[in-house]
């Protein structure tokens, strides 16, 4: 019993510590680059957040003010059915909620343009 316990603890250390090269490679290389827009209000604190945040990890992503362009909150009603900011509009998809942005901004840095 004691062999086989030992046996066992051999193996399953063995297979917990092997680096997995091909995981950590994918990680760091972006598959497909995703079109992305945000839809932000300058005064908004929670569209600035998530423009602090991409500062921040030096990476940008297109802009577009609700504020500057008149066409863009008719844009952004169209695409999310409502106008709420900011929005990270990804491969035609809305994103709201600027802690939830920022988790998916972190998840896919590799895939975002340098500041």
């Amino acid at each position: 019993m004691r062999k086989s316990f030992s046996l066992l603890f051999l193996l399953l250390s063995s297979l917990s510590f092997t680096p997995n090269q091909a995981s950590s490679q994918e990680k760091e290389m972006c598959q497909e680059k995703p079109s992305l827009q945000l839809y932000y209000l300058p005064w908004c604190p929670y569209s600035q957040k998530v423009i602090t945040y991409l500062k921040e990890i030096h990476k940008t992503v297109p802009l577009e003010s609700l504020q500057r362009n008149p066409t863009a909150k008719a844009e952004l009603q169209k695409i999310g059915g409502k106008t709420q900011v900011p929005c990270l509009i990804i491969n035609g998809y809305p994103l709201y909620e600027s802690d939830a942005i920022i988790k998916w901004l972190s998840e896919n840095k590799q895939c975002l343009d340098p500041a």
